[in-house]
């Protein structure tokens, strides 16, 4: 060998690994045509009867997705399941959006949007609003209601999100329509219109209950068939569904604050107790902030106690009294506190 000269190492094998074979859509096709058919049938039961007498379920190239009368055109992502390839190299909420939400949020326009309509650009959230929500009681009727909660969770996190110190449910009301797409937020309309506009009806749905809930929807498609319905409108209707009792009768707080304002609530609680007597008197301060300072709100909130036992209370916040206080007598001392624990409002909590 020559001075200065190494010698060459030879090249490592090279080691081909087997990819396994990329997932085909078609394979699945019964399973496809299952739960499509399943989901009509649920809204079907829920909604009454839908656009046209025969609907028809096609796949569409990429990440679109579109419901016309009769017609469901579905993403060919949606055909997967969400381990499956491609699904598996999107993020976790956009394979669940593919795998579990897309084609019962459009099978659902067959309903939102085809029954009923928007004529106005500032009224589409009640459109697409119900389309998402709708996908989200088809999850909750096959999945229960803590998958339904993981999805709602995640869209409360996309709306709270900050871009530029401010969260992405700040950029307008949900009334402003596509003028919510700006190029520094391109998403916002989606994440308002869609994820918040399903958070509305899922708010709905806490105040009135769910056999009223479902009542208001079905009046919906009956008496506005074939007609376009206006926010207005759609707040009058469900303001007759309202329990008894309730301090904003005609939902007006309710629609200024979440409808035609902007913030989501954090919501915090401070509590202690003392015994004396063999009781245990717990009190707890109840406070919010990042909304105006009048943004009334209900706010449940669940004390535990012993194992496997608690009570809840409803609590008024934000209505001038800051922060609202609430004292109870207990037979054994508190042991942790949680708001909301059926995840009925859409607010940060700790």
């Amino acid at each position: 060998m020559l001075p200065g000269r190494r010698r060459r190492q030879a090249a490592p094998p090279v080691v081909v690994l087997p990819q396994p074979p990329a997932a085909d859509p078609s394979e699945d096709i019964d399973r496809i045509a299952d739960e499509s058919a399943d989901a009509f049938r649920y809204f079907l039961a829920r909604f009454g009867e839908p656009a046209m007498p025969v609907t028809v379920v096609s796949p569409v190239p990429g990440g679109f997705g579109q419901g016309f009368p009769g017609l469901v055109y579905a993403s060919t992502l949606s055909y997967f399941e969400r381990g499956d390839r491609p699904l598996r190299d999107l993020s976790g909420s956009a394979q669940r959006f593919f795998a579990d939400l897309m084609r019962p949020h459009e099978i659902a326009h067959q309903w939102w949007g085809n029954v009923v309509t928007s004529r106005m650009d500032r009224d589409a959230w009640i459109m697409e609003g119900l389309a998402t929500y709708s996908s989200l009681l088809w999850i909750e009727q096959r999945k229960g209601i803590a998958e339904r909660n993981e999805v709602l969770a995640a869209f409360r996190q996309n709306l709270l999100r900050k871009v530029d110190g401010k969260t992405v449910e700040s950029a307008g009301p949900i009334i402003l329509g596509r003028r919510l797409r700006t190029s520094k937020l391109p998403e916002a309309y989606r994440v308002i219109v869609y994820e918040k506009g399903a958070w509305i009806l899922h708010m709905l749905r806490g105040i009135v209950g769910d056999e009223s809930f479902f009542a208001m929807l079905r009046q919906l498609c009956e008496q506005r068939s074939g007609e376009p319905v206006t926010t207005e409108q759609f707040q009058a209707l469900a303001a007759s569904f309202v329990p008894d009792g309730y301090g904003d009768a005609e939902l007006s707080d309710f629609f200024d604050q979440w409808v035609h304002g902007t913030g989501i609530p954090r919501i915090a609680v401070d509590w202690d107790q003392t015994a004396s007597g063999g009781r245990h008197r717990f009190e707890m301060r109840i406070s919010q902030t990042g909304v105006p300072e009048y943004f009334p709100l209900q706010v449940p909130v669940e004390v535990h106690t012993l194992p496997g036992r608690s009570l809840v209370r409803t609590v008024t916040v934000g209505d001038g009294a800051d922060p609202s206080r609430v004292s109870i007598v207990l037979r054994n001392p508190a042991s942790r506190v949680a708001i909301d624990p059926q995840a009925s409002l859409l607010a940060d909590t700790p």
